[in-house]
């Protein structure tokens, strides 16, 4: 690639030479890809209340910058916070007419005019490759769950993480 392109690939070009003589040398060339299309992200359902549509853009890769989970049409006005729960895949627990992914961590974002978006750039490691993670928005708003009635929770999506 020249100078100002956007792709993620490279030529790796180099030489290795002996170092008595004859001094007798290769050259080699290898195409590089520094991320692939990702693996797939599927919507999974669940959400209640004012908690909006999950969604995600870019690719989920090992080494990838460009990840992010997007929440649009979430109540809560203006301005608020958002937030992301991720969890394992295992059994989420349903709830009224809601179904909330277990989080092992949940991470804030700003919420405006119900919109939100958290970047999630994926670690260079080769063995995250085909390991799942669910995401679920919830925000503050009504959603006739007992358990947690004023919270409001968007669809949950499955994300696998790929080459």
């Amino acid at each position: 690639m020249s100078g100002g392109a956007t792709e993620d690939g490279a030529l790796l070009v180099y030489m290795s030479a002996d170092s008595a003589p004859p001094f007798q040398h290769e050259v080699h060339a290898q195409l590089y890809e520094a991320t692939g299309a990702g693996g797939a992200v599927v919507g999974l359902g669940g959400g209640c209340g004012g908690g909006g549509a999950a969604s995600a853009v870019g690719s989920f890769a090992v080494g990838s910058t460009d990840f992010a989970f997007l929440l649009t049409g979430a109540a809560g006005g203006t301005t608020g916070v958002a937030y992301l729960a991720l969890g394992g895949t295992g059994a989420p627990i349903s709830c009224g007419p809601c179904t909330v992914t277990l989080p092992i961590v949940t991470l804030g974002a700003p919420l405006t005019y119900g919109g939100a978006r958290l970047d999630v750039p994926v670690p260079c490691v080769q063995s995250l490759i085909s390991g799942a993670v669910e995401a679920q928005w919830w925000v503050v708003a009504p959603s006739g769950c007992t358990l947690a009635p004023d919270l409001s929770f968007s669809n949950r999506l499955q994300a696998t993480v790929g080459e």
